[in-house]
């Protein structure tokens, strides 16, 4: 554990940043956040800097507030995939209650940041980050304690009192992150310097709504999020948030909410607190059948982007199989549809997560043709692998560097990959890798010796944050629903503690 300063007032930080899909087929373990994030002290902001992250907060904060020494426990954070490993959180959470116990036996701590997801699960627990919440605050009953969450957090009400300050991200891809830990930052600063106390209200409705249609470019989340900005302008209001929820957590808290704080010199009874998430409430009730669109099948997808009068790259987006909502980059669906379309453009599949497949590839080396089984490695759920005769056409060891969005300035590992084609049509090119990749960056395809301009079709396991990155480069994004673990219709999933038939009725 580093303290940077002995000397003025201390901050402590700790981070745990994943989204866990109840449905997802992986567990995520020690390996899978040691490829995204595992570090602490130092590491931690070297990690962040000159990324969106939270972390990348940091250097700014020191520069405006030198008088500060940062304690830095364990930063956390892996691609979102199924439940975490319970042993492995449990290491998490000794190491940043052991920290945080050693940091209180060198002196008082000022005050306390947690960059969080708030839909994080394990195998045994339905909110580990409640329980990390409860823990530090009986620990620190009256230190100033604040966390920042992912707009698909699905927040039960206790943690609003829990925290002094309590914010999520405004934007969707989120490219906001670093601004709200700021922003969320210089309010505990506020807090400290000021005594200032604060009142909170934080409201679940149950409310599941289909993540597909979060961006806040345009539509319902767009309007919640300004509706949210509006209010927190209002005299004695220090933040309002709304989440959307992430609907694929089996869990009795899941659901959309709303959470506010305001100042409690301004409002001494929590009145104006819970006034005003009333009206976010409201507003999100209203804005419900917005989330709610159709899409397209697999095969309808595919033929509209075959048949498409644009110009430049379509995208077919497969987002029931979205590595960014726990998808394993397994689901056959869509693969099996642009097989049977039988396609004589250019084509891309980005991409199948198989280490089995990559390593027999190896063995066998480029250019010879072999039978090969795509999809559905982790079960039949939803549907069978496809069958095809393929040929390898380049290796690559799976490390790049992200250049834009999410990723960007992040160094990435996909673990050894391969570019297969179809041995009838090897204009349509398969990559595979060993890890999970959301494939949503160009330089994941220039490390795979793709050329996104030159190609017609991407047919791509993403959602919203491809967008903001290789996204860029279609002429047009089709969305298709296709069975996986994050599909659009959650009723189909097998739901064994949340009765989504009633929930929807209830909330309709």
């Amino acid at each position: 554990m580093r303290i940077d300063r002995p000397q003025g007032r201390r901050l402590f930080i700790a981070r745990l940043s994943y989204e866990g899909n109840s449905f997802g087929p992986l567990t995520a373990d020690r390996a899978a956040f040691e490829r995204t994030e595992w570090v602490r002290g130092e590491a931690a902001v070297q990690r962040a800097a000159g990324t969106v992250w939270e972390l990348a907060a940091l250097p700014e904060f020191r520069a405006r507030h030198p008088d500060w020494a940062l304690v830095i426990s364990r930063c956390a954070s892996a691609i979102p995939s199924g439940p975490i490993d319970d042993t492995l959180f449990d290491a998490f959470f000794s190491e940043v209650m052991s920290d945080l116990r050693a940091a209180l036996a060198e002196g008082p701590l000022d005050a306390i940041y947690l960059s969080l997801h708030g839909a994080a699960i394990t195998h045994t627990r339905t909110h580990p980050d409640l329980d990390l919440l409860r823990a530090i605050r009986e620990q620190c009953p009256d230190v100033p304690l604040a966390a920042t969450f992912d707009m698909h957090g699905n927040l039960p009400d206790e943690i609003g009192p829990l925290l002094t300050l309590g914010a999520s991200y405004r934007t969707h891809p989120h490219l906001d992150m670093s601004e709200l830990a700021a922003r969320t930052l210089e309010g505990l600063v506020l807090c400290v310097k000021q005594g200032l106390r604060t009142q909170a209200c934080l409201v679940n409705t149950g409310i599941l709504l289909p993540s597909i249609n979060m961006r806040t470019s345009e539509g319902p989340m767009r309007r919640l999020q300004e509706a949210a900005l509006r209010v927190e302008s209002e005299p004695g209001v220090l933040c309002a948030s709304v989440l959307g929820g992430f609907p694929y957590v089996d869990a009795l808290h899941t659901g959309a909410s709303v959470m506010v704080y305001t100042r409690a010199d301004q409002d001494p009874d929590g009145a104006l607190a819970r006034q005003v998430a009333a009206t976010l409430v409201a507003n999100l009730r209203a804005e419900r059948a917005a989330f709610f669109v159709s899409l397209p099948s697999a095969s309808e997808g595919i033929a509209q982007a075959l048949t498409s009068a644009e110009s430049g790259l379509i995208a077919v987006n497969d987002s029931a199989d979205n590595p960014y909502s726990g998808g394993a980059s397994d689901t056959p669906a869509a693969l099996a549809a642009l097989v049977a379309a039988d396609p004589l453009v250019p084509c891309v599949v980005a991409s199948f997560a198989d280490p089995v497949l990559v390593a027999h590839a190896r063995r066998i080396g480029v250019g010879v043709r072999f039978e090969a089984r795509i999809g559905a490695t982790h079960g039949t759920l939803f549907g069978d692998p496809v069958v095809v005769h393929v040929v390898a056409r380049l290796f690559t060891d799976g490390d790049y560097r992200g250049t834009v969005g999410l990723l960007g300035g992040l160094d990435v590992q996909c673990g050894e990959s391969v570019v297969l084609t179809l041995a009838q049509r090897p204009n349509v090119k398969i990559i595979v890798t060993s890890s999970v990749d959301p494939a949503i960056d160009p330089a994941f395809y220039r490390l795979h010796g793709i050329d996104l301009a030159q190609e017609r079709l991407l047919l791509v396991k993403g959602k919203n944050h491809f967008r903001a990155g290789a996204g860029k480069l279609c002429a047009q994004i089709i969305d298709i629903d296709a069975p996986g673990p994050a599909c659009l219709d959650v009723s189909v999933l097998p739901f064994r503690v949340l009765n989504v038939s009633a929930r929807n009725a209830v909330t309709s």
